[in-house]
């Protein structure tokens, strides 16, 4: 019996020590070691993860690829280092949308940092045109090239639309044109009466919505299957962008705002003769929210077209560019006149705040309690949704002219083109740049993200992903 109490106590003697070891660090032989050798986010310690995420670690870094629907603001990690300490400690949660230094003591007290790096998976493809012509699809989590497609003309501002395994975009050369997602090769195409550079088609149970330039046609119904016209109706100045709900389009043009219905392309309400930008117009509780010449933002009811609130910036300013989006009862758009983004509240359109760029802002997106919008300065801005204040800003007026684009926002990252040919995907939270690609031309429209679980991410022409 002493004999199995003392077996007992000798092993007890080994292996708390082995396990302290594991958890805190401090092996190896050679006092000056102070290198991590295991770097964790353990499903058990972090909710949301599905699985164990085992980071790579190279001469000082250590990057971990975590899904794109994980908030990095409180990942608790698992380190193992042979050091004989590390601050911040193994199990210490931190905030890993930005970079976290680690520093790792050896028993000599030399002293190593390592830099922790998470990016968000995003597992899936980036469509985005170019004015040469082309659509490029680009892997989202490292931006290498999967196919491009020549269409006969420039893509400017059009944006793409994905429907059910085919990806649409709109070309100088009057087509609509519909590609294989997977493969990029044409599976139909559709001649329009004009220039459709700038067109983007909003999708809705299966067909395709756009109008085309002046003089070239009007509205188009198109079948997103077999690019069959469901109908066709002309107007002088056609529809730009539109916005879909319960079966009414609504959509601003040079002679105002008004809506049709989707099955016939009959015209409904007549809303106000100002006139309207390309942008969408916002439409949610039975309100409609457009920028006009007129005033930074109008709120319409969706119903009678009866006015709620109009608000011109008290600076004669004016969104004949952009359109607005409602988040949290908030109300954002941009001024053409000023180069102001205004934040308002919804329902009575009263300023919350205010934030001055040098040029015209694009549509602005609003995610991650930030507000992210193209600026004609150059610049693409990422706000403080409350405040207003800036947090970063990304580009410049040569080598990363971002002009006004619009971003696509996924979860952690931000797509966006380049007045320089570039596409760029940056982290949401810091700006900092995960990857970018050169196209053979000035890359105006927002990019569509489509994931590997088919989720998609339209550009913010309204705002609000479409």
């Amino acid at each position: 019996m002493k004999q199995l109490i003392l077996a007992v106590g000798l092993f007890s003697v080994f292996a708390i020590p082995a396990c302290k070891k594991s958890d805190t660090g401090g092996g190896g032989s050679d006092p000056s070691d102070k290198s991590i050798t295991s770097f964790i986010f353990k499903a058990a310690d972090n909710p949301g993860l599905a699985a164990d995420i085992t980071g790579t670690i190279s001469a000082d870094t250590v990057l971990l690829w975590v899904p794109n629907n994980i908030d990095l603001s409180n990942l608790k990690p698992t380190i193992v280092h042979n050091g004989a300490s590390i601050i911040p400690g193994s199990g210490v949660s931190k905030d890993f949308s930005v970079t976290v230094g680690y520093t790792v003591t050896a028993k000599d007290n030399s002293t190593k940092i390592y830099k922790a790096v998470v990016r968000s998976s995003v597992g899936g493809t980036v469509y985005i045109g170019s004015a040469d012509g082309k659509l490029y699809a680009l892997d989202a989590d490292n931006g290498s090239l999967k196919w491009a497609f020549a269409t006969g003309g420039a893509i400017n501002t059009a944006s793409a639309t994905y429907y059910n395994g085919t990806v649409f975009i709109c070309s100088a050369d009057k087509y609509l044109y519909a590609i294989d997602a997977t493969t990029g090769l044409l599976k139909w195409k559709f001649l329009s009466a004009g220039d459709m550079s700038d067109v983007t088609p909003t999708l809705h149970n299966g067909s395709l919505y756009f109008g085309v330039s002046p003089g070239g046609g009007g509205m188009y119904s198109i079948n997103a299957q077999t690019g069959a016209v469901n109908w066709q109706k002309s107007y002088f100045y056609p529809p730009s962008n539109l916005t879909i709900l319960n079966g009414m389009a609504y959509v601003a043009q040079f002679s105002g705002l008004f809506s049709f219905d989707i099955t016939t392309g009959n015209g409904g309400l007549y809303f106000y003769n100002w006139i309207c930008g390309p942008g969408n117009p916002m439409v949610i509780n039975n309100v409609v929210y457009a920028g006009t010449e007129g005033s930074v933002t109008r709120a319409n009811n969706a119903l009678t077209a009866a006015t709620i609130w109009n608000y011109s910036g008290g600076l004669n300013d004016h969104c004949q560019h952009s359109g607005p989006t409602v988040k949290n009862g908030i109300i954002y758009s941009g001024g053409a006149v000023t180069g102001y983004i205004y934040a308002m509240d919804s329902a009575t359109g009263v300023m919350r705040w205010s934030y001055q760029g040098n040029g015209m802002f694009s549509s602005p997106v609003v995610a991650n309690n930030l507000v992210y919008a193209g600026n004609g300065d150059s610049y693409f801005y990422a706000l403080d949704a409350y405040t207003g204040s800036l947090r970063w800003r990304f580009g410049d007026p040569g080598t990363r002219n971002v002009g006004g684009n619009n971003g696509t926002v996924a979860g952690n990252v931000v797509y966006l083109g380049s007045y320089n040919k570039n596409v760029y995907c940056l982290n949401a939270h810091t700006g900092a740049v995960n990857w970018q690609f050169t196209t053979g031309g000035t890359v105006y429209g927002g990019p569509l993200i489509v994931t590997n679980g088919l989720a998609v991410y339209h550009p913010g022409l309204s705002g609000e992903h479409q």
